[in-house]
């Protein structure tokens, strides 16, 4: 039997679209928890631009003496904090459904691929390390979709909100 290392893989840091369509084709069948996972998203963003505001006006009426413009304020920030928990245990528990799915179906698809490969295959490739490297390359794949999700939706909305905040105030 030959021996096999994983430095024989070789490792590219390119950008793959293909492979990137592959991999999203894996999570198609888990579009509703995608688009709840990009709305709670586009919710936090909402926050995390609002909070900033809202602590600022709450400021300047403290400062000013303003004591029911201070409670107000209060009560819009504690809630609009409890919007922003809510939110981030929600996108959490989406995109856990999302990672969960993803990483049964490749795992089915893998191990279903590996029953039907002639004996020969493993005599080149150590079982063990297939085992290890296939449950690993798909708890890998299946974490990264959503969460790459999640990041690209919050950080276009949050910068531009901030962009358009800044914009507002100035």
């Amino acid at each position: 039997m030959s021996s096999y290392y994983e430095e024989d893989d070789p490792v590219r840091h390119t950008f793959d679209a293909a492979l990137w369509r592959r991999m999203t084709a894996h999570a198609l069948p888990y579009r509703k928890a995608l688009s709840r996972l990009a709305l709670a998203g586009l919710l936090v963003a909402g926050c995390d631009v609002l909070l900033p505001r809202i602590t600022g006006s709450l400021v300047n009426h403290a400062i000013a003496g303003q004591r029911t413009e201070v409670w107000t304020y209060a009560g819009l920030y504690l809630g609009v904090v409890s919007v922003l928990a809510f939110m981030v245990w929600y996108f959490i528990r989406q995109a856990g459904i999302v990672a969960t799915g993803v990483a049964y179906d490749l795992r089915r698809a893998a191990f279903g691929k590996l029953q039907e490969l002639s004996f020969s295959f493993y005599d080149h490739r150590p079982v063990g390390w297939l085992m290890a490297r296939l449950t690993t390359d798909c708890d890998r794949i299946s974490s990264v979709l959503p969460w790459t999700l999640l990041d690209a939706v919050w950080g276009v909305f949050f910068f531009t909100g901030a962009a358009a905040m800044m914009l507002w105030m100035n």
